[in-house]
């Protein structure tokens, strides 16, 4: 039954279960253990420092620049342990490891390195009435697939109904069913570890205990407070614990909390989002000493209407102490993978490829949510702050090509939940109204690494509405891009550049998805990351950078705003540059900036007699180099009097 991960408990009841019984290991079986760990230096210090190792070769990097090695080198004692322990899962029933046969350290190990475990069992026999021996080379590996470690080693396992849980009674039977396998088997034999059910394999209803249980040590209890700066005596000051609590060492509560979500994981490892508890109660405390066990039940699931690769479940979690008196018990809402979705499981080795019918040819970029103009052909694009609806008439009023309503620099922090609401009502009510036929109305949600910008983002997934567009602040990575155009499909996305990590990715970032539609130059914060002047000259190559970024991806690129209001002059010579330099259109930060930047950005008549009559001397040449107007005409002339020629129709 072994290769399933749960045993039935009861009338839809499961509890976890890991580990296979000697019977179920057979010589020439393969593993990949999942997860992985990517170790750090301070894991490689506190390893060298719990042990008194004194090899400063692992912690003095002044020495170890002068080895071979050139930084520190990963103590091999956290490589032994690591793929030892990564490997519990499967050889979770074992009775305890009899002998090591050899130890090779194969290659080198270094902070920052991920390091995953995978073993084969090459040899099986009998060893007593309770136990047999299973032979095992477990190997250490990078995720490239070089090894560091080889170990062979003897394990004694626990046969089929003999280990202590199960010992004196009829073992629970196993859960059987698909949803519930262990692993999941590669082309080649290989089985691979997993955790978690897909939204699809959950059901209203079902009751799962988790495994393993969690005892809270004295000297845990201690640290967790300090760390979390908790100050209170009954947590950590053991003169007042012995004077007030009869020497009862109380667990602090929000630990509690982690302690019994992370025990949760096993069966909910699929989970994309964590969207919050609600209704936490904590009726008995918990000390050191006590063990918990917890148990979440399913209460709800339910399509989410924004994200056809997730579903909801919303959860409830008890947590109940040795005596069986509940401790804790919490509700909450989790975003969970359907099993057709592209998951990152595959791609990180945790899963096999999926076999997937032929894609359809891909889409073209849209131009934006479907009915409205495309905000890349804008010029001129006009932020307002997203708590002052009075003003959202008087900024379309100006004639800029956009609006971006803000949810982030404009808005305090502590006005951002009212600034949400007010906008989330305004495009559910019909944001068109009251628009030009060529304008558009977007939105500027906050950073995803912080609160408010998470809140933005499940508002607008949960609420179902559609801005024409979302500027996306501070973006460094093309993951962030791709991963909102996943999460709010249909609606066209403008990453802005902001950082110095942000300029590196640009390329990447503008290619990340077809609904990005724009790129936006974030000078302001940008001129911090570099510590640069805000300036046109420092900013000079971040500018360009952004502009080859958004050109290769062939699509639009938008300049910061200028910052010195009641500066005509200089506003209409900062967008002159900025168009010069390729940018197609300026943010605005106040109304009396739109009708420069219009005038700047819109093809004159000028330029458009001269581009069409490059087009008429070229066609009329064959397609052939040709003089016009004293200057050689060919073939990127000839694109760059398309494109004026395309903005003036656009327009």
């Amino acid at each position: 039954m072994s290769f399933y991960a749960y045993a039935r408990a009861g009338d839809a009841r499961y509890q976890e279960r890991f580990g296979l019984d000697f019977e179920e290991f057979a010589v020439g079986q393969r593993f990949r253990h999942r997860p992985g760990v990517t170790l750090t230096q301070q894991d490689n210090l506190d390893e060298a420092l719990d042990t008194i190792n004194a090899a400063m070769l692992h912690y003095d990097a002044n020495y170890a620049a002068q080895t071979t090695w050139k930084k520190p080198l990963m103590v091999s004692t956290i490589t032994l342990q690591r793929v030892i322990g990564m490997a519990s899962r499967t050889f979770g029933r074992k009775k305890s490891i009899l002998s090591f046969a050899e130890i090779a350290l194969t290659g080198p190990l270094f902070g920052g390195d991920t390091l995953y475990s995978e073993s084969e069992i090459t040899a099986v026999r009998d060893g007593g009435d309770d136990h047999g021996v299973v032979t095992v080379v477990s190997r250490g590996v990078t995720p490239e697939g070089r090894e560091v470690t080889k170990i062979t080693y003897d394990v004694a396992v626990y046969k089929r109904g003999k280990h202590p849980d199960e010992a004196g009674r009829a073992p629970a039977p196993a859960a059987e069913e698909e949803r519930f396998m262990l692993y999941s088997k590669l082309s080649d034999g290989t089985l691979v570890e997993h955790y978690g059910i897909f939204f699809e394999d959950a059901r209203a209803g079902e009751t799962f205990v988790h495994y393993p249980r969690r005892t809270f040590y004295r000297d845990e209890a201690v640290e967790h407070a300090w760390r979390s700066f908790e100050v209170n005596p009954q947590y950590h000051d053991q003169s007042w614990i012995a004077r007030h609590q009869d020497g009862k060492q109380r667990i602090q509560e929000p630990w509690l909390v982690s302690a019994a979500t992370a025990a949760t994981t096993r069966t909910f490892g699929r989970v994309v989002a964590n969207l919050g508890w609600t209704d936490i109660q904590l009726p008995t405390p918990v000390y050191a000493g006590d063990t918990t066990e917890a148990e979440s039940t399913i209460v709800d699931k339910r399509e989410s209407k924004s994200r056809p690769s997730e579903g909801i479940l919303t959860v409830d979690t008890r947590a109940y102490n040795q005596r069986r008196e509940l401790v804790l018990s919490y509700r909450r809402n989790l975003l969970v993978y359907r099993r057709t979705a592209e998951t990152p499981y595959a791609r990180a080795g945790y899963a096999p490829q999926p076999q997937r019918a032929a894609a359809p040819a891909a889409a073209p970029r849209p131009a934006a949510v479907a009915g409205a103009p495309d905000v890349g052909l804008s010029r001129v694009l006009l932020f307002t702050p997203g708590n002052r609806p009075d003003r959202f008439a008087k900024a379309a009023a100006t004639g800029a090509d956009a609006l971006i309503l803000d949810l982030e620099d404009a808005v305090s922090a502590a006005g951002k939940d009212e600034a949400r609401t007010i906008l989330i009502e305004h495009f559910r009510a019909g944001h068109r109204r009251g628009l030009g036929p060529r304008q558009v109305c977007g939105l500027r949600v906050n950073n995803i690494h912080t609160s408010a910008g998470v809140r933005d983002l499940e508002a607008l997934g949960s609420s179902g509405v559609k801005p024409d567009f979302i500027v996306l602040p501070k973006v460094e990575t093309a993951a962030e891009a791709a991963m909102y155009a996943r999460l709010l499909p249909g609606i066209a996305l403008v990453p802005s550049i902001e950082s110095a990590r942000g300029l590196e990715a640009a390329t990447a970032i503008a290619n990340a998805d077809p609904l990005v539609v724009a790129l936006a130059f974030g000078g302001a914060d940008l001129s911090v990351d570099l510590r640069a002047e805000l300036a046109w000259e420092p900013l000079a190559y971040g500018r360009a950078r952004v502009v080859q970024a958004a050109a290769t991806a062939g699509i639009a690129v938008f300049d910061v705003p200028h910052v010195v209001l009641g500066d005509e002059r200089g506003l209409r010579e900062d967008a002159a540059r900025a168009k010069a330099m390729g940018f197609t259109a300026k943010l605005a930060i106040h109304p009396n900036q739109v009708p420069p930047i219009l005038q700047v950005f819109t093809p004159t008549a000028a330029e458009i007699e001269r581009a069409t009559g490059i087009l008429a001397a070229y066609e009329a040449a064959g397609g052939n180099v040709v003089e016009y107007q004293g200057k050689m005409v060919e073939g990127p002339i000839v694109k760059a009097a398309q494109q004026v020629l395309a903005r003036a129709s656009s327009l």
